[in-house]
Parts: C-alpha cells; structure tokens; sequence
C-alpha cells in the first residue's frame, strides 16, 4: 500500500487488490459496511409493506381536490 497524497484533512492510498492483505485494510480504513442480506421472506414481507402504503397514499390522494 502506498501513500499517494497527504492533505491536512484526507489522504489517498493505492494499494494491490489481488493482495488479500492490502484489500482487507483498504477496506477497513474506508469504513465500508458489509452489504446486508435479506432473505426472500423478509424481501416479500418489505414488498407487501411497501405496496400497501403505496395503496394507501393512492386513496389519500383521491379523496384530495386539487
């Protein structure tokens, strides 16, 4: 890994990526979250939510005059 810049606030790395090692704390020092996983459940429960509020605001917004 080699230190490219150095600002008083931020700085810039490069680094190898086929090196295990220097992309594991490339990605620690960025601070990236692993992306979480949802189950196809938890997918279908969210889409039903998500259809039914949009029901919702529909009907809301057809009772309204404009």
């Amino acid at each position: 890994m080699t230190l490219r810049q150095n600002g008083d606030a931020e700085g810039a790395f490069s680094f190898d990526p086929g090196n295990p090692v220097q992309a594991k704390l490339a990605i620690r020092i960025a601070g990236v979250k692993a992306k979480r996983q949802v189950s196809p459940e938890q997918r279908a429960r969210t889409a039903k939510m998500l259809a039914a509020a949009r029901q919702r605001r529909q009907e809301a917004l057809a009772g309204t005059v404009l």
